[in-house]
């Protein structure tokens, strides 16, 4: 009988163990599965986000930069401090402008905002995803971050 039992343990803690392997490979799987799809769906790449997030972005996130895609941008309008001009038409050239597509390349996250709804962001994220896998649009822009006090330059 003891030894029928010890069988019995035996063979249910083999199902146990061979469950476990097949369970961790596929969340592994699935995981690269979903990390694979985020680098080329940019559904799932680019996404909006609120002020809150934005701010944790511009203060805590090294390489992060908030790209203005207002279209006529002139000097000496205000803009989120160290931000870079990045209108819809150079967005659309970008592969004819090594030096800002450098940029974006070499940024560890983009935010795009401009003065409040931004009608075209998604597809202007969408072709920044080209060049960098983290685009942000960043809600309500510049008039919301000057609405709050924020600074500008």
């Amino acid at each position: 009988m003891t030894r029928i039992s010890n069988r019995l343990y035996f063979l249910i803690l083999i199902f146990l163990v061979f469950g476990v392997i097949l369970t961790a490979s596929y969340e592994k799987s699935h995981a690269a599965v979903i990390r694979q799809k985020r680098m080329t769906d940019p559904a799932l790449i680019s996404r909006t986000i609120g002020l809150e997030e934005a701010l944790k972005l511009y203060n805590k996130v090294p390489g992060v930069i908030f790209v203005d895609i207002r279209e006529g941008l002139a000097d000496g309008i205000p803009r989120i401090p160290h931000a870079i001009a990045l209108p819809p038409n150079r967005i659309n050239n970008l592969d004819n402008l090594p030096v800002e597509r450098k940029v974006v390349s070499d940024a560890s996250v983009l935010v795009l905002y401009c003065d409040g709804t931004c009608p075209g962001a998604t597809r202007y994220a969408s072709v920044l995803t080209k060049y960098n896998k983290s685009v942000y649009i960043f809600e309500g822009g510049i008039s919301r971050w000057i609405a709050l006090g924020l600074p500008v330059g």
